[in-house]
């Protein structure tokens, strides 16, 4: 089994997703990584949360392989991702610290991006609470340089 969702490049969907509580076991890590992509998706637009999944899966996969496994593609004008089967599996733990390098990764690109606003949306969200890196780092994101 593999989770997987598409988004037609031109979708700006107002749409709220859903806000069931994550759950660091079970299907966890799906929902995370689905939640994250229709925030980005429906703040920045689908081609930019694709090309910033990307870039954020490829840094933090340095030290997390496991996320090499997450497949961000397009095809003409519509973009999907799969996930691992292991990353949605009922019962398996979540390597957090992997979806927390992710995250991390994320609020860097996306704080250079906005100048920290996405990020400052993220961090207000009930659903990504779990999964947060340390708070002083997210601070980074948050405070603008001056």
């Amino acid at each position: 089994m593999q989770a997987t969702g598409q988004q037609p490049a031109s979708d700006h969907a107002d749409e709220a997703t859903t806000t069931e509580e994550l759950t660091l076991d079970g299907e966890g890590g799906c929902k995370l990584f689905a939640w994250l992509w229709e925030r980005l998706r429906a703040v920045l637009g689908t081609p930019v949360a694709a090309a910033l999944m990307r870039r954020a899966i490829s840094a933090a996969a340095q030290s997390y392989p496991g996320l090499r496994g997450i497949i961000i593609s397009r095809e003409r004008l519509t973009y999907s991702y799969s996930l691992p089967e292991e990353f949605c599996a009922r019962g398996l733990k979540h390597p957090v610290l992997a979806y927390q390098a992710l995250i991390r990764e994320l609020f860097q690109l996306t704080g250079e991006l906005t100048g920290g606003v996405m990020v400052r949306g993220l961090v207000k969200s009930r659903e990504l609470s779990p999964w947060l890196p340390d708070m002083e780092e997210v601070e980074k994101w948050l405070t603008p340089e001056g």
